[in-house]
């Protein structure tokens, strides 16, 4: 406790006792009654209107950020906010393209630990390419609300039945998508291990279970 704050405390327990004491010599407890019963209801008021505040702020929220970088930003300008990448996984042509989306191109940024943000880029050729992708498995990163170690329970309660599920070729994890809030999430043994953001609105294994 700080010393304003001992003050602070002191003066409510004068004014406190000060109060008691002209209350029993005066006999206004009625009038007390009435005031205290003002103040909780204020007091009930007050709270009701925080509360209803911090669940308004807590609500899902479309972004478009992660990480540090944005959706649509093209390489040279994630480089200059993130710097050289860990590791790139050169150009290629798409197999299965859609129009704006012919190429990609995917860049890792890996941690001293053990997380690590991925970054696909994606476009029609090899000098418009835009982020389509931003991938994160820090333990601070959120999406919609939605972080790593929450249990898939507690996303499909705060943000409904997902739009999209892919699972992996061994069936060992799955990504769920939200059309809505352009997010997703990779889940394995029932908890988030990586959020992600998709200008699709969904990320899907190249390979799914059940295709091999």
């Amino acid at each position: 406790m700080t010393l304003g704050d001992g003050i602070f405390w002191s003066t409510v327990l004068i004014l406190l006792a000060t109060g008691i004491y002209y209350l029993s010599a005066k006999k206004k407890w009625k009038i007390f009654g009435k005031m205290l019963g003002l103040l909780i209801l204020v007091g009930v008021v007050i709270s009701g209107g925080v509360w209803g505040w911090l669940k308004y702020q807590d609500r899902p929220q479309v972004t478009t950020t992660l990480g540090g970088i944005s959706l649509g930003m093209e390489p040279v300008e994630v480089s200059l906010e993130l710097g050289e990448p860990t590791n790139k996984i050169a150009l290629n042509e798409v197999d299965d393209p859609r129009p704006g989306s012919e190429f990609g191109l995917t860049w890792i940024y890996a941690s001293s630990g053990s997380s690590r943000l991925v970054v696909r880029f994606y476009g029609s050729g090899s000098k418009n390419l835009t982020t389509a992708i931003i991938c994160s498995s820090d333990i601070y990163a959120k999406v919609a609300g939605v972080g790593r170690y929450d249990s898939e329970e507690q996303v499909i309660e705060r943000l409904g039945e997902p739009t999209n599920v892919s699972i992996s070729p061994g069936g060992t994890s799955k990504w769920i998508s939200y059309e809505k809030w352009l997010a997703c999430f990779q889940i394995e043994k029932g908890r988030v291990t990586d959020v992600g953001l998709t200008r699709s609105g969904k990320i899907e294994y190249l390979v799914e279970y059940g295709e091999e």
